[in-house]
């Protein structure tokens, strides 16, 4: 499987992974303070305990029409043409990337901050988008019946 980091994408040669490159055609962009649209990946940038938490954005569910993220939560906005907002989320909501990211936040004890840098060279591993599909439509599968057995 490929790797991406979010920022934007250039497939490096020989290694099949990806870096950031601007002016290349962009896997997504990285925002503070914005004004947050459907399938935005919202994530908790500043806290103990909760740094690095994520959610999915959707527009049908805020009563108020707008929603502006800000400075303590990143907004991810997804090229859905190289990733899938469902994909990119459940990999990034995994226990251990958590764990790691949580690692490397900076700051002081009960304010860590989760810096714009690490979450765009973070990688992400990229199969195709039918194979996300499948892993999205696995796991919306299986997981309700992991917390069944909780």
């Amino acid at each position: 499987t490929d790797v991406i980091k979010i920022n934007g994408v250039k497939k490096l040669t020989g290694n099949g992974t990806y870096s950031i490159v601007p002016d290349q055609i962009e896997a997504g962009t990285f925002m503070l303070a914005a004004v947050a649209s459907k399938g935005d990946i919202l994530i908790n940038s500043t806290g103990l305990g909760t740094l690095g938490r994520a959610a999915i954005y959707s527009d049908c569910k805020n009563p108020y029409g707008i929603a502006v993220a800000d400075s303590h939560v990143t907004v991810a906005r997804l090229n859905e043409m190289s990733i899938l907002p469902e994909y990119f989320y459940a990999y990034w909501a995994n226990p251990s990337v958590q764990f790691i990211i949580e690692s490397q936040a900076t700051g002081s004890t009960k304010q860590k901050e989760l810096g714009l840098k690490l979450i765009q060279n973070y990688p992400i591993p990229l199969p195709p988008l039918a194979e996300q599909k499948r892993i999205v439509a696995k796991l919306e599968e299986i997981l309700p019946l992991c917390e069944r057995l909780k």
